[in-house]
C-alpha cells in the first residue's frame, strides 16, 4: 500500500527543497515579473488616470453638470437652471487671427466665456492676474484676450500688441499658462487656444446665422441639490423644453473623449502585455521542465519509497505556487511604480491633478492571470516527470523528461486555457478587440508549433551524408526535447508583436506624408456664406497655383432615430459610436462625390426632385446594421428630416477629399440656411500667401490648413506609437529571456555532445559550425514566420480595425528577419561557447 503523506509533509519537503533552488528559477521568475508588470502598470494607470478625472470632474467640466448643444440656448432655459444654481456659458468655435502687421494668420480654437467663468477652478496666466480682468475693454474700448504661447509665436505677437479676429480689433493681455477645462471640450483641438469675452465673440461678427459653435451651459448646483444621479434632471428638462437640443453630460464624465482615448490605450497596452505574459509562460515552463530534469534523481527517490503520484504533485505544484506568488508580487510592485511615473507625466501634459491610489481589483485581476498562465504551462512539464518511472530516471540521467500527456490532464490544460481566455475577454474595455486578441493568440500558436514541427520533420529527409558537423545539427533539433519549440514559439510571437505595430506605425507614416497625391487638397475653408460663394471663387481662382477647387453646402444635425428607434438604442456596433456622439456635417450632392465607391443601392439622377433619400457610408451602414431602404431621422437646426436610405458608399477617408457620412439628394435640405465648406489645392510655396489673404478678405471664414492638421496627427500617432511601441519591446525582452533559459537549458546536452565528439577527433570549427546551424535553422523558422503573421496583423489592423489602406514594406521586413536571425545566431554562439572550452579530461575523469 503506497503511503499518502498529508498536505504539511509536503510543504515542508517543498520548501527544503526550493532552499537548495537552482538558477533556472529565475528564468522563472524573470518572465513572469515581467508580463505582470506589463499589465500591472497599464491597468493601474488608467484606473488612476480615471480616478484622477472623476476626483477633478467639476473642475475639468467647469460645473456640476453641463448642457451641451450646437444652438443657442433659450432665456427660459436658462432662467430655469438659475433656480439650481449659479450658471456660466462658454461658447467655443474655430476661427482665424490675422496680424496685420506682419500678414502672418493662424487658426485658433477660440473659447468665449462670460463674467461667471469659471465656476470651478482659476484660468493661470503667466503674468498673473485675473482672467475676467484681462478680458474687458482697456481705455481705448478694444476688448483683451488671453492666448497659448504657441499661438502668440506664430503670430509674432507681444503682449499690449493688437491683432484681428473677424471684424473686430483685440488686444493680447495675457499668456494662458494652465486652463482648468482645457480637455473638456467637445472635440479633437486642431490648434492652440484663444480666450476672449462673449461681448468680443459678438463683436467679431463670427457668431452669425451658419456659424458652427458648440454651446456649453455649465451649472454649480447649489448644496441642496448635489447629486450624482444627473438624469432626472435631463428628463425634466427635455419634458420642460422638448424642442431643445441638447445632451447632458455630468462631472462624473466630464471627458468622454479623453477617457476614450485612455479606454483604447488600456485595451490595446494590456493585450500587449497579455502578449509578454504568454511568451513568459514558455519560459515558464521550459523552466519548470529543466528545474523537474535537475530533480529527476529525487523523484525517482520519491516512487522508489512509496510516495504517491500526489505527493510528489504536491511538493512540486507548492514550489511552483510559491514562485509564482513571488514573482507575482514583484510584478505588480514595479508595475505600480511604472504606472505612477506615468502618471504623473500624463496628468502634467492633460492638465489634471492625479490621485494615486491602492486597487485591490487590478492586483486580483493580475495575480488570476498569473496563476493561470503559471499553471498553463507548468503542468505539461509537471505531468510528464510524474509519469515517468523510477527505472528509466536513474538509467537516463542526462536525457531530458519527454512524454505523452493523458487524457486527464489534456482536460485540465484546456480548462485552465479557457479560464484564461474568458478572463481576457470578459474584462477587456472592448470584448470585440480582445475576441480577436484570443483569436490570434490561438492562431499564432498553432502556425509556430506546425512550422516547427514540419520544419523538424523535413530535416529528418535531408541527404547529409559525408557532412557530419550538419548531421549532428540536424540530430540536436530534430531529437526528443530538443528547444527549437520554444525558441520558435518565444522569438517568433515576440518579433511578431514588434512587426504588426511597426507596419501599422509605416503605414500610418506612409499616410500622413506630404507627397500622398496631386489631388490632396491644401486647405479645407469653412463656413463660407451663400453671399461671399461667387467672390470667394474669385479670390481662390486667381490664385496661378490654385487648382481642384471644390465647394459643397454645409449643414450641421444629428441622427436622431433610426427607423423609429431612438439611435442610442438603434447602435448595433459600438465601435461606430462616433456616428451620434456630437452633431456632424451633412451635405447635398447631385453627383456621386470622388473617392467612394457604392457597394449597395444606386446613385440618385443630378435632377432628382422627390421625397428625402440619402446615401450613407458603410461606417453608418455598419454602426446601425442598415442598407437601403431604412430610415433614418435627422434634427438640423431644431427642425427633424425623415430621410430613406438610397445607397451606401465606401469612402477612402484617407484621400482627404469632401467626403460626408452622410449625404442628401437635392431638395430636401433646400429649405434650410447652409454655409458652404470648399477644398482647394495650391503649391508649397503659395501657402502662406493663400491663408493670409482669405483671412484678410473674409474674416469669418476658418482656414485649416492640411499640412498643419497632418502634422498635429503625426505627433499624436508618434507619441502613441511610442507608448505601444515600449510594449511591444518588454514582449520581445520577454522572448529573448526564454531564448536565454532555453539555451542554458540545452547547455548540459551541447557540453555532453562536445566533450565526445573532441574525443572522437572533431575538430572545434566542426562543433562550431553545428551548434551555428542548430540556431541559425530556429532564428530562421522564427523569423520568417513572425514576418509573414506580423504583416498579418499589421494588415488586420490597418484594414479592418482602422478602415485605412495598407502597403507592404518587404525593406523593413527583410531587415527584421535578418536582425532575428543574427540575434538567434549571437545567443546560441554565446550560450555554446561555454561547451567548446570544455576539457574533455574532467568529464573522462568523474565518468
Amino acid at each position: 500500500m503506497q503511503h499518502n503523506p498529508g498536505i504539511f509533509l509536503a510543504l515542508t519537503y517543498a520548501l527544503r527543497d526550493l532552499r537548495s533552488g537552482t538558477s533556472v528559477l529565475f528564468l522563472f521568475l524573470a518572465c513572469l515579473c515581467l508580463g505582470i508588470t506589463g499589465i500591472a502598470a497599464v491597468q493601474n494607470l488608467s484606473r488612476d488616470l480615471t480616478a484622477s478625472i472623476r476626483a477633478d470632474g467639476q473642475r475639468i467640466l467647469g460645473g456640476d453638470f453641463a448642457l451641451l448643444s450646437p444652438q443657442e440656448f433659450s432665456p427660459a432655459l436658462k432662467a430655469e437652471l438659475k433656480k439650481s444654481g449659479e450658471i456660466t456659458l462658454v461658447q467655443e468655435t474655430r476661427a482665424m487671427a490675422l496680424n496685420t502687421q506682419n500678414n502672418l494668420s493662424a487658426l485658433i480654437d477660440l473659447k468665449a466665456v462670460d463674467d461667471a467663468y469659471p465656476l470651478f477652478g482659476a484660468v493661470t496666466l503667466k503674468n498673473s492676474g485675473s482672467i475676467q480682468k484681462v478680458l474687458s475693454p482697456n481705455s481705448t474700448g478694444f476688448f483683451g484676450a488671453a492666448a497659448e504661447k504657441g499661438l502668440a509665436d506664430k503670430l509674432g505677437l507681444k503682449i499690449g500688441d493688437s491683432f484681428q479676429l473677424g471684424q473686430a480689433t483685440l488686444i493680447l493681455t495675457a499668456i494662458i499658462e494652465k486652463e482648468p477645462d482645457r480637455i473638456a471640450g467637445v472635440g479633437f483641438s486642431l490648434a492652440p487656444r484663444l480666450l476672449i469675452k462673449d461681448a468680443a465673440l459678438a463683436a467679431s461678427g463670427l457668431s452669425g446665422l451658419g456659424s458652427k459653435i458648440d454651446y456649453n451651459l455649465r451649472v454649480a448646483l447649489k448644496p441642496e441639490f448635489k447629486t450624482d444621479d444627473f438624469s432626472a434632471f435631463e428628463k425634466d428638462l427635455k419634458e420642460l423644453f422638448p424642442e431643445a437640443n441638447f445632451r447632458l453630460r455630468s462631472f462624473l464624465n466630464a471627458s468622454p473623449q479623453t477617457q476614450r482615448v485612455i479606454d483604447r490605450l488600456t485595451l490595446f497596452l494590456t493585450l500587449t502585455g497579455l502578449s509578454t505574459l504568454l511568451i513568459g509562460g514558455i519560459g515558464i515552463g521550459n523552466a519548470v521542465k529543466s528545474f523537474l530534469d535537475q530533480r529527476r534523481t529525487r523523484i525517482a527517490i520519491f516512487k522508489s519509497l512509496g510516495a504517491s503520484k500526489r505527493f510528489i504533485f504536491s511538493v512540486y505544484a507548492m514550489q511552483i505556487i510559491i514562485l509564482s506568488l513571488i514573482g507575482i508580487t514583484a510584478g505588480l510592485f514595479f508595475g505600480t511604480l511604472a504606472s505612477q511615473t506615468a502618471a504623473h507625466i500624463l496628468g502634467t501634459r492633460l492638465g489634471i491633478e492625479t490621485f494615486y491610489s491602492f486597487h485591490a481589483d487590478v492586483w486580483a485581476l493580475c495575480a488570476a492571470f498569473g496563476l493561470l498562465t503559471t499553471v498553463l504551462f507548468s503542468l505539461p512539464p509537471l505531468a510528464v516527470a510524474l509519469d515517468i518511472k523510477p527505472s528509466a530516471l536513474f538509467r537516463d540521467r542526462l536525457g531530458l523528461m519527454d512524454g505523452h500527456l493523458s487524457k486527464s490532464v489534456l482536460l485540465a490544460i484546456f480548462i485552465v486555457a479557457s479560464m484564461l481566455i474568458a478572463l481576457a475577454i470578459l474584462t477587456a474595455p472592448v470584448m470585440r478587440f480582445a475576441i480577436y486578441f484570443c483569436i490570434a493568440a490561438i492562431i499564432s500558436f498553432a502556425l509556430f508549433f506546425a512550422a516547427a514541427r514540419l520544419v523538424v520533420m523535413a530535416l529528418r529527409y535531408l541527404p547529409l551524408k559525408g557532412r557530419p558537423a550538419l548531421r549532428l545539427a540536424v540530430a540536436n533539433i530534430t531529437r526528443p526535447g530538443s528547444s527549437v519549440l520554444s525558441i520558435v514559439l518565444s522569438i517568433g510571437l515576440g518579433l511578431t508583436v514588434l512587426i504588426a505595430m511597426a507596419d501599422v506605425e509605416k503605414n500610418f507614416g506612409q499616410l500622413l506624408q506630404d507627397d500622398l497625391g496631386s489631388d490632396r487638397p491644401s486647405f479645407y475653408f469653412l463656413d463660407i456664406t451663400p453671399a461671399q460663394k461667387p467672390e470667394f471663387i474669385r479670390e481662390i481662382t486667381s490664385v496661378p497655383s490654385a487648382r481642384s477647387l471644390r465647394m459643397t453646402a454645409n449643414l450641421r444635425g444629428r441622427i436622431t432615430a433610426v427607423n423609429g428607434v431612438e439611435a442610442q438604442k438603434a447602435l448595433v456596433d459600438r465601435s461606430e459610436e462616433w456616428v451620434i456622439r456630437s452633431d456632424r456635417g451633412f451635405t447635398i450632392a447631385a453627383e456621386q462625390p470622388p473617392h467612394s465607391t457604392l457597394t449597395e443601392g444606386e446613385w440618385w439622377p443630378t435632377d432628382y426632385q422627390g421625397p428625402a433619400i440619402v446615401s450613407i457610408a458603410t461606417d453608418v451602414a455598419r454602426a446601425f446594421g442598415i442598407g437601403v431602404g431604412d430610415k433614418l431621422t435627422i434634427n438640423i437646426f431644431g427642425r427633424t428630416v425623415e430621410a430613406t436610405v438610397a445607397n451606401v458608399r465606401d469612402i477612402d477617408w484617407a484621400s482627404f477629399a469632401m467626403n460626408f457620412a452622410v449625404t442628401f439628394a437635392p431638395g430636401a435640405l433646400d429649405q434650410f440656411p447652409a454655409t458652404h465648406l470648399a477644398t482647394v489645392t495650391v503649391d508649397i510655396a503659395q501657402e502662406d500667401a493663400l491663408q493670409t489673404h482669405i483671412a484678410k478678405t473674409f474674416p469669418n471664414v476658418t482656414t485649416v490648413r492640411v499640412r498643419e492638421a497632418l502634422d498635429i496627427a503625426r505627433g499624436l500617432i508618434v507619441t502613441v506609437s511610442e507608448a505601444v511601441r515600449a510594449g511591444a519591446m518588454l514582449t520581445l525582452v520577454c522572448g529573448l529571456l526564454v531564448l536565454a533559459g532555453s539555451i542554458a537549458a540545452a547547455r548540459r546536452r551541447h557540453v555532453y555532445d562536445a566533450v565526445v565528439l573532441k574525443v572522437l577527433g572533431a575538430p572545434r570549427r566542426v562543433l562550431l559550425k553545428t551548434f551555428l546551424f542548430e540556431y541559425g535553422t530556429t532564428g530562421l523558422i522564427a523569423a520568417n514566420l513572425a514576418a509573414i503573421l506580423g504583416t498579418l496583423g499589421g494588415y488586420s489592423i490597418l484594414r479592418f480595425i482602422l478602415d485605412l489602406p495598407w502597403h507592404f514594406f518587404p525593406k523593413d521586413m527583410v531587415i527584421t528577419t535578418l536582425s532575428c536571425l543574427a540575434l538567434t545566431l549571437l545567443a546560441g554562439f554565446i550560450g555554446t561557447w561555454h561547451a567548446l572550452g570544455q576539457k574533455t579530461s574532467n568529464y573522462l575523469r568523474n565518468s
